[in-house]
């Protein structure tokens, strides 16, 4: 699991992080959005899973990602179902 280091890992940064994403209207949500992610949003996605998503990579880039062994469990589980040729793989950044 990648751990951050001692300056991310400041919970009240974190927490001060979390609480501004519900000041955010939705064009700068959408932009934020593009900035950690790389590309844009899926057009209809409420701001409600995009706050989540946010909030989410926040607490990833400051307290670590799922374990190696996890993302290669959940990729093997990805690649037995039916549907396995329908959906990329995760970003490059997993694996």
């Amino acid at each position: 699991m990648k751990n951050g280091t001692r300056s991310e890992r400041d919970p009240q940064k974190l927490a001060s992080q979390l609480d501004e994403l519900h000041e955010l209207n939705p064009a700068e949500l959408r932009e934020h959005w593009r900035s950690l992610f790389g590309a844009d949003p899926a057009p209809k996605l409420c701001s409600s899973l995009i706050v989540q998503a946010i909030a989410y990579r926040h607490q990833e880039e400051a307290l670590g990602g799922l374990k190696p062994s996890t993302l290669r469990l959940l990729e093997r589980i990805a690649d037995d179902t039916p549907h396995a040729g329908r959906f990329s793989s995760l970003p490059k950044r997993f694996a």
